[in-house]
């Protein structure tokens, strides 16, 4: 029983350690809509949070369309 208790304490260790590494880090704030490139300026009002970072859009359709496909657009986050 002692060595079944061990093993799960050392396994929620390993997890709760894998999982630290992404809170530790510092959310960033993308410069440019990840659809159409436009460089952010201090009007636009359209965000979302997207893996601990604020996402800018120029658009209401832009935050849209990322929100229903962000991973085809993750690769044009700047």
């Amino acid at each position: 029983m002692k060595k079944i208790s061990l093993l799960i304490l050392g396994t929620l260790l390993i997890i709760c350690e894998s999982t630290k590494t992404d809170a530790r880090r510092e959310p960033k704030s993308y410069k440019t809509c990840p659809i159409c490139g436009m460089v952010r300026d201090s009007t636009w009002m359209n965000y979302t949070i997207y893996k601990n970072d604020t996402v800018w859009f120029c658009s209401t359709s832009d935050r849209a369309d990322f929100i229903n496909h962000p991973k085809k657009y993750a690769s044009e986050l700047k």
